[in-house]
């Protein structure tokens, strides 16, 4: 827990220090299914070593701490903001693949993951500034910046376009307030704040005939 809340204090001190000086990058994806686009489009933010995931309206907030190598996830309820941490050395492993792609003019290598018997193959780059990627799962390295993802060869998502993006200001709500939980914890929080508990009895003798 000390550990914890030491990495809480300094995940907080860098993003006020990132919030106030530096350039905000926007990747933008289309999404396809079976070759055909779906009008779903989804984009990320990225700000110094911080990658951001989720709208400033989702319920869950999605982020990504790519120089301590660590996913974070927070939502707010009954008044109090939760936070799980989820290090890299959790998630699936890459294979790396031996073709590569051109997309939006970067050179990109190929890798391909394993889970849960799906095939998900990624394309990704080292020479942009921005860095991330739009599925916090599947990360090649804190140096990359995916541009493709293809999942059992049917649905895609490709970027479209990689942009500066000024006088914009990224949502951070992992405050010094928040309070980490394990995934267990982080689980029965999300299932509980999809429901409105009301309370019909307590403390009364019922009887039945």
């Amino acid at each position: 827990m000390k550990y914890l809340s030491s990495f809480l204090l300094i995940f907080v001190a860098i993003i006020a220090s990132v919030n106030a000086k530096s350039e905000v990058f926007k990747i933008s994806y289309h999404s396809y299914n079976n070759g055909e686009k779906s009008g779903r489009e989804l984009s990320i933010y990225y700000q110094e070593s911080i990658v951001y995931l989720t709208e400033r309206e989702d319920k869950i907030q999605n982020f990504t701490d790519l120089a301590r190598e660590q996913n974070i996830s927070t939502i707010q309820y009954e008044g109090i903001t939760y936070g799980l941490i989820t290090p890299f050395s959790e998630l699936p492993t890459p294979t790396p693949e031996a073709d590569s792609e051109e997309i939006l003019g970067y050179s990109c290598a190929h890798v391909s993951y394993s889970y849960f018997s799906n095939r998900i193959d990624v394309w990704y780059t080292e020479e942009t500034e921005a860095k991330g990627s739009p599925y916090n799962r599947y990360i090649p390295g804190t140096n990359a910046l995916v541009l493709k993802i293809v999942i059992n060869n049917s649905r895609e998502i490709r970027a479209y376009a990689i942009d500066k993006v000024e006088d914009y200001v990224v949502y951070n709500n992992f405050t010094a307030d928040t309070k980490v939980v394990d995934q267990a914890e982080f689980e029965e929080i999300k299932i509980n704040s999809r429901f409105r508990i009301v309370e019909v009895f307590r403390d009364e003798q019922i009887n039945y005939d």
